[in-house]
């Protein structure tokens, strides 16, 4: 989109984007197709024509709900699933997702055994993705830390996931979201972080695997750096 910029304004009492194009000599509209593609289209004076310049969307991850609740989108090849439950969930339908239909979604492990409200719950980071659908988030505050927005989305069970955004031309904002968390997508080129709410045994799986690999990569070193000593240890 190098022809033109955008802006994304957030004030108290409104929300919206603008289009700037800053050389004159460049017409450009933006359109809604009829089966709901948006457009950026180009003229071009030599045959007196509108020039496709960019549409949207162009992936399977970028139509809304592709994946469905509670999973996230990655790019993918023809012979590749996009789709992966968030950490804490599980297909909703696995027979479905087993034949690469993820729309159906995924719903939280432990669902009828297991608490996400004052019984121990936490949060595991989700890196690099574009952030779920806001209808059901919620701004608490415009100058919260990261340790405030979680304390905020913890103590309020209904609370699915937070995340700390930055705000052009002010500081960073707490954004908390409700009920079901709808087309994240993975993408390497974001910076935004979700945190999602997962129960207690969750939490412990994660810290087990998490001291496991830690715990191999340290024997991996130790071995590559020291394989006398390794082997000396194992004969005694």
């Amino acid at each position: 989109m190098g022809l033109y910029t955008s802006t994304f304004v957030n004030d108290p009492d409104e929300k919206y984007s603008f289009y700037t194009v800053p050389d004159d000599s460049y017409l450009i509209r933006i359109i809604v197709d009829h089966s709901g593609v948006v457009k950026a289209l180009t003229w071009r004076q030599s045959d007196g024509q509108w020039k496709e310049y960019w549409k949207s969307p162009q992936f399977q991850c970028n139509y809304y709900r592709h994946c469905g609740a509670f999973s996230k989108c990655e790019l993918a090849t023809l012979t590749e699933f996009g789709c992966a439950c968030l950490p804490g969930f599980e297909p909703k339908y696995p027979l479905e997702w087993s034949t690469r239909d993820g729309s159906g979604g995924c719903v939280r492990k432990r669902l009828h055994t297991s608490s996400v409200c004052q019984h121990g719950e936490g949060f595991v980071k989700v890196e690099n993705v574009i952030l779920p659908e806001s209808s059901a988030a919620v701004w608490v505050d415009m100058s919260k830390s990261l340790a405030d927005c979680e304390v905020q989305c913890k103590r309020n069970c209904s609370c699915s996931a937070y995340a700390i955004i930055a705000i052009p031309g002010k500081n960073y904002g707490c954004l908390t979201w409700y009920k079901e968390l709808v087309d994240i997508r993975y993408d390497r080129s974001e910076s935004h972080d979700l945190y999602v709410r997962v129960d207690a045994y969750e939490l412990g799986t994660l810290f087990l695997l998490c001291n496991y690999f830690i715990g191999l990569s340290l024997q991996i070193l130790i071995y590559k750096s020291f394989p006398m000593l390794v082997t000396a240890l194992e004969c005694s």
